[in-house]
């Protein structure tokens, strides 16, 4: 699955597990309404 804001957005939280280069921090700090980051990216 493609992490589009719209993605995002539906979920009710995002659980970050790793740190990776490939995710938009940017875009899922805007459009999710939680999330839980287990490793401080």
């Amino acid at each position: 699955m493609t992490l589009s804001p719209k993605a995002v957005a539906g979920y009710d939280a995002l659980v970050l597990a790793t740190d990776h280069d490939a995710f938009d921090y940017a875009m899922l700090l805007k459009h999710a309404r939680l999330i839980v980051d287990a490793r401080g990216a």
